[in-house]
C-alpha cells in the first residue's frame, strides 16, 4: 500500500467572518446596503450558531471584478485557517462572476470551511444538490449583470439617436437636465422623467474654440497648439497644465 497523502488543510479558528459587498449604485439602496446584509447575516446565521463573529470583510466594487481587496483578503486568510465559517447575505453579494464564484466556494469547502447564505440559511453548499442551487444562483446573478449592461448600452444608444447625450459631457460642455414638463408634448413619451442633454460651458468652451481655430490655420502641430494654449494661461479641466516640462529629460539633453 502507498503512503497516505497528508491532509494539507489548515487548523481552523472556530468562528464566523462575514463578507459584505455593494457596488457604487447600490450603496444607498436599503435592501442592498451593507448594514442590511450584516443584520440578515447576524439574525439568520451567526446568532443562532453560538459562534463568535471574528471579522468583517467588505468591498464597494462591482461583483464582476475578482481583484476586490477584501474579497482577496478573505480568501488569503481562509488559506491559513483564520476562521471556520463564512457568511454572505446573498449569493450575488459574493460576486457576479459565476465561474469565479463557484471556484471560490469550492476552494473554501476544500479547506474545511463552512459557507452559508443568510437569505437561505438551511442551504448547505457542501452537499451536491445545494451546490447545484448555488451554481444556479451564481448563473442568474451573472445573467442579470450582463443583461443590465446590455440595457444600459441600448438606452445610451437610443438617447444618442434622439439627439440627446447620455454620457458624461466632454471638456467644454456641461451635462444638463430638462424637466419632462418643460419638454414639447410630442417629445415627452421619449423620456422616463427628464431629458438629458449637453450645453456649452462658458468658461471651458472658449479654450477648445481657440484650440480648433489654431488647428484650422494648418500652421500648428498638436504640440504647438498645446504650447500656445499654455502660453495663453489655459489649463486642462483637471487643473493640470497643457505643457509639463520634464526637468530630468532636459538635464540629460543638456549633458549631451
Amino acid at each position: 500500500m502507498g503512503k497516505k497523502t497528508k491532509d494539507k488543510r489548515p487548523a481552523l479558528t472556530p468562528g464566523w467572518v462575514e463578507y459584505l459587498r455593494t457596488s457604487d449604485e447600490e450603496s444607498q439602496a436599503p435592501n442592498r446596503s451593507q448594514g442590511y446584509q450584516h443584520r440578515l447575516i447576524m439574525q439568520n446565521l451567526i446568532e443562532p450558531s453560538g459562534l463568535p463573529l471574528l471579522d468583517t470583510y467588505s468591498d464597494i466594487m462591482s461583483g464582476k471584478k475578482i481583484n476586490r481587496f477584501d474579497y482577496q483578503r478573505l480568501l488569503n486568510d481562509a488559506r491559513v485557517g483564520k476562521f471556520s465559517h463564512v457568511a454572505v447575505a446573498m449569493v450575488d453579494r459574493f460576486g457576479r462572476n459565476d465561474i469565479e464564484g463557484m471556484r471560490a466556494f469550492d476552494e473554501l469547502r476544500s479547506l474545511g470551511i463552512t459557507v452559508r447564505v443568510g437569505m437561505y440559511p438551511s442551504l448547505e453548499p457542501e452537499k451536491a444538490d445545494a451546490r447545484m442551487i448555488v451554481g444556479l444562483l451564481f448563473n442568474v446573478s451573472a445573467y442579470e449583470s450582463a443583461r443590465t449592461a446590455e440595457r444600459t448600452r441600448e438606452g445610451m444608444i437610443e438617447t444618442l439617436q434622439r439627439g440627446d447625450w447620455g454620457w458624461r459631457a466632454p471638456d467644454g460642455y456641461l451635462n444638463i437636465e430638462i424637466r419632462k414638463a418643460d419638454v414639447e408634448v410630442t417629445e415627452r413619451l421619449n423620456h422616463a422623467k427628464h431629458k438629458h442633454a449637453i450645453a456649452t460651458d462658458p468658461e471651458r468652451f472658449k479654450v477648445w474654440r481657440e484650440a480648433f481655430d489654431l488647428l484650422l490655420t494648418d500652421r500648428y502641430t498638436l504640440s504647438a497648439i498645446c504650447e500656445e494654449l499654455h502660453a495663453r494661461g489655459y489649463k486642462l479641466c483637471s487643473g493640470r497644465p497643457f505643457v509639463e516640462v520634464n526637468k530630468e529629460a532636459l538635464s540629460q539633453k543638456a549633458e549631451r
